[in-house]
């Protein structure tokens, strides 16, 4: 177990908690957080405020008296600042790797044993996984944005507010086609000038998207103008990922 003292007081009270739940069944908890791909897997794209502290925690067995127990906690952890903990049975996490390949991959590579042992370690992600999960984010994206010209092309306004609320699904698939290069980043916009060489992207296009993401926008101009070359340098990047190879 890591020293009480580096663990953060959420998550030691959160530790006695799960003791109680879970008693002699409860094998291991880490504390983890990245990139933020994994937040999917605890509710975080759904809304939970990135801040929050995120935990893995693994058990022997989960029955319905043991989530009814986790929910009547549930309100109490939001406000301490807890992310809804991911629980996963030891006999499932490996079985999952190949599902969640992005989500869990993160975890692996950004994570911090605060009780127990850690059941993470030799456990990796098959490249072959990494590249299917990527292509699926890549093609989605690209549906969405060729979906929201078609609605909203004649509304510069609204093509603006859509590159702004995709910027941040367009930086975790940047993250992602980092981590299927081999490149651990959490900064997008680092990888960015590798992907413009490699992949043939217009210069800055990237940039122009990830910057529209911020709590200033988009001019409806700009919006405008940039909107078709985003749609071009998705594109390109499903061609990149389709054609992948280790």
């Amino acid at each position: 177990m890591a020293d009480p003292e580096t663990i953060p007081e959420p998550v030691i009270k959160l530790l006695h908690e799960l003791d109680t739940i879970f008693g002699k069944r409860l094998q291991s908890v880490s504390i983890y957080g990245g990139n933020g791909e994994a937040e999917a897997l605890t509710g975080g794209a759904a809304g939970e405020a990135h801040g929050h502290v995120h935990t893995l925690v693994i058990v022997e067995s989960i029955d319905a008296s043991d989530l009814r127990a986790c929910a009547n906690l549930a309100s109490t952890w939001k406000r301490r600042g807890l992310a809804t903990p991911l629980l996963i049975p030891g006999s499932e996490l490996a079985r999952s790797l190949d599902a969640f390949p992005l989500e869990l991959g993160e975890i692996l590579a950004h994570h911090r044993v605060v009780f127990g042992t850690d059941v993470l370690a030799g456990l990796t992600v098959a490249p072959a996984d990494i590249r299917r999960a990527c292509e699926v984010q890549a093609r989605s994206h690209l549906l969405h944005l060729r979906e929201g010209y078609i609605q909203a092309a004649a509304q510069p306004r609204e093509l603006g507010a859509i590159i702004q609320a995709s910027a941040r699904p367009f930086r975790l698939l940047l993250v992602s086609m980092a981590r299927l290069e081999g490149v651990d980043v959490t900064d997008a916009a680092r990888f960015a000038g590798h992907l413009e060489a490699t992949v043939g992207l217009t210069p800055g296009v990237v940039q122009q998207v990830l910057a529209a993401g911020g709590s200033k926008g988009i001019s409806a101009t700009d919006a405008q103008s940039l909107y078709p070359a985003y749609i071009h340098v998705v594109e390109r990047l499903v061609h990149y990922v389709d054609a992948w190879q280790a």
